[in-house]
């Protein structure tokens, strides 16, 4: 029964190993010689066949007044202002401005680095943080954060100034 079996996947090995080394559709196809010119095979060959531009599409021509003209990218596309309009993340702010009122900073931090957790390019956030670290007397971590909030304060200006305002704030 073991020598069967044996036959039968020498068999089907053998029938696999035939089908790998077959030539297929591929004899046919010239091969260009090193040092030929390039393309002088297919052209002597006709391979591939040189089709005719298809005249049912043509190009379109834009200076015909129906097509409007091609975009312009002449302004670099500023990132949109990174919108505090996730809900939990307006609930978490709020949340950690009541509780920065209240001098519980840590409670403060953890709640902001969640908000940051749901929305991590929002500026806004980072820029919480950086008060709250600058009120518990962590300098080096509050100018870090404001450096990431002015890099995601783009389009807004007053989120700018005030990043600005308290790094400028921070001592070296």
């Amino acid at each position: 029964m073991i020598r069967q079996a044996n036959c039968t996947w020498l068999l089907v090995l053998a029938t696999v190993i035939s089908g790998c080394a077959s030539r297929g559709d591929y004899a046919n196809v010239p091969v260009e010689e090193a040092g030929s010119q390039s393309g002088a095979v297919y052209e002597s060959s006709g391979y591939p066949p040189r089709s005719e531009p298809d005249q049912r599409y043509p190009v379109p021509d834009y200076s015909e007044p129906d097509f409007p003209p091609p975009p312009s990218y002449d302004k670099p596309a500023q990132a949109p202002a990174a919108a505090s309009t996730n809900s939990a993340v307006i609930a978490l702010l709020s949340a950690s401005q009541q509780q920065r009122q209240q001098g519980q900073y840590q409670q403060a931090a953890a709640t902001l680095e969640r908000a940051i957790r749901i929305s991590p390019r929002n500026g806004k956030l980072y820029y919480e943080l950086a008060q709250v670290r600058y009120l518990e007397g962590n300098y080096q971590q509050s100018k870090q954060l404001c450096r990431k909030a002015i890099s995601l304060a783009a389009g807004d200006k007053p989120l700018l100034e005030r990043s600005r305002l308290l790094l400028s704030e921070l001592p070296d």
